[in-house]
């Protein structure tokens, strides 16, 4: 009856990750296809390329999710996607995705923001972790000292310390957030 059926809806999900997990993309398109999924079932395969780092599964299924299951990307299935870029190292593409929530209307969840500025400091792209954490402000989203750490650390191995100081000054400016005192000393110029 009807608890079969749930049971096997949760086994054509879990066939569904593991083929996202194993890059099996072409089972994976047969499922998506085969069956109409709902926005938890597409944020659980989201999450699964995710969890591989699959940056281009990521964005293939969200692509799938808004164009054939009529359901558009919210901020949590993008934070998956969002998550296997930042796995993936690839900033611009974690840029990429969080403006396109902007351009639909949605707001980013701040760890997707933080995720993107720490996989723009892991590569040493110290802009686009500045451009992501300037970004938060003007989207209502307060950093965090996650953030703000993430961002300092760009900073650090971008050679940027003058723009590491300045970003510190604006933390003591603000209440709430301080940086812990490792990144202080991270970012100090060394004679």
């Amino acid at each position: 009856g009807r608890g079969g059926g749930a049971s096997a809806r949760r086994e054509r999900l879990r066939t569904l990750c593991a083929a996202v997990r194993a890059g099996a993309w072409a089972e994976a398109e047969q499922m998506l296809e085969s069956t109409r999924w709902s926005v938890n079932e597409y944020r659980a395969s989201l999450q699964a390329a995710s969890q591989v780092g699959d940056w281009r599964g990521a964005r293939r299924l969200l692509t799938h999710m808004q164009a054939e299951g009529g359901h558009p990307p919210d901020a949590a299935a993008a934070a998956h996607a969002i998550g296997a870029c930042h796995r993936a190292k690839r900033p611009k593409e974690v840029l990429e995705l969080l403006q396109s929530l902007e351009e639909a209307g949605v707001t980013p969840e701040l760890r997707s923001y933080n995720m993107g500025i720490s996989a723009s400091g892991r590569v040493g792209d110290w802009r686009t972790a500045i451009e992501l954490l300037r970004s938060m402000g003007l989207n209502d989203v307060p950093p965090s000292v996650v953030s703000y750490n993430a961002a300092l650390s760009a900073l650090g191995r971008g050679g940027r310390w003058q723009q590491a100081l300045e970003l510190l000054e604006e933390m003591d400016r603000k209440r709430g957030v301080e940086a812990d005192g490792a990144r202080r000393r991270a970012i100090r110029p060394r004679n």
